[in-house]
C-alpha cells in the first residue's frame, strides 16, 4: 500500500515513542511543530523520559522511520510554532458568527503538508451533525482566532462517529 496519499493527525503521533539510531530512548511525542507560512509540518516536539530533561524538537529531515516507534537522527533545541499554540482557537465565518474551535489537524505524510484542520462544534452538535473539516485554503490564522473563508459552499466536510449498534443479540446466532 502506498503512503502517498495517507493522512495523519496529531492524535496519531501523540505518546509516540522516540529512538535515536543506537536504539536509545529519547522520549516521547508531546506536540507538532508546524509552519503556517509553508503550510506543513516541520516536526515534533519531544519530551525527555524524566520530569528534569527539558523538552527538544525533532524536524521532519531528521526522521529516520515512523510507525508504531519513531527512529531519528537527532534532536535539537530550538523553538517553534507549535499546534498546541492554535489549538482551542475559535473559528469565526466571514459573518463573525463562531463555528466551533480548532481541535485537531490533517496533513499529508508523503510532504508532511497541511490539509486542514477539524473544528469542534460542541459536544452534542459533533455528535449530532459531526465535526466540521475545513480545508487549509479556505482559513487564515489570527492572533487569537481563525477566519474561516467559506470559498466553496458546495461542499461541506464533516467528520461524524461511526453507527453504534446497541440492540441486544442482534450479532447472536440463534439456536
Amino acid at each position: 500500500m502506498s503512503t502517498r496519499h495517507c493522512m495523519y493527525r496529531r492524535k496519531d503521533f501523540m505518546w509516540m515513542y522516540v529512538y535515536d539510531l543506537q536504539g536509545k530512548k529519547l522520549g516521547f511525542i508531546r506536540d507538532l511543530i508546524i509552519d503556517m507560512n509553508e503550510n506543513s509540518v516541520k516536526g515534533f516536539v519531544v519530551s525527555g523520559m524524566s520530569l528534569l530533561k527539558s523538552v527538544s524538537t525533532v524536524l521532519v529531515k531528521d526522521i529516520v522511520s515512523f510507525n508504531k516507534y519513531m527512529i531519528v537522527k537527532k534532536l535539537s533545541k530550538d523553538n517553534y510554532l507549535k499546534f498546541n499554540n492554535i489549538r482551542g482557537l475559535d473559528v469565526i465565518d466571514n459573518s463573525g458568527n463562531v463555528e466551533g474551535i480548532v481541535e485537531e489537524i490533517i496533513f499529508q505524510i508523503s510532504n508532511f503538508k497541511i490539509k486542514g484542520l477539524i473544528i469542534s462544534r460542541g459536544i452534542l452538535c459533533n455528535f449530532k451533525e459531526g465535526k466540521k473539516v475545513i480545508l487549509q485554503r479556505d482559513y487564515i490564522i489570527g492572533d487569537r482566532n481563525i477566519l474561516h473563508i467559506d470559498k466553496n459552499k458546495k461542499f461541506n466536510f464533516v467528520t461524524v462517529f461511526h453507527k453504534l449498534n446497541l440492540e441486544d443479540g442482534e450479532n447472536e446466532k440463534k439456536t
